[in-house]
């Protein structure tokens, strides 16, 4: 769970509580470089591929400023 200071509940608000991001499962590292190359070729503002003791996650914005984040379950 994750705690965003300043929250309301009026309109969409990536900050307010409640959907914090969506994650798609990806099948191997492998594939997800394969993404983070494809998004990149276009223009798509992603992170690095980040590593943590679960995996490896990439992370982006849909249009309507939603995270998203593609992961792959490859502990670390």
């Amino acid at each position: 769970m994750r705690d965003h200071p300043g929250s309301n509940d009026k309109s969409f608000d990536p900050t307010r509580i409640g959907l914090d991001h969506v994650a798609f499962l990806v099948p191997s590292r492998a594939e997800l470089e394969a993404w983070h190359n494809s998004l990149a070729a276009a223009g798509v503002v992603c992170s690095a591929i980040e590593a943590s003791p679960r995996g490896f996650h990439l992370n982006l914005k849909d249009p309507d400023d939603i995270a998203v984040e593609l992961f792959v379950s490859e502990p670390t």
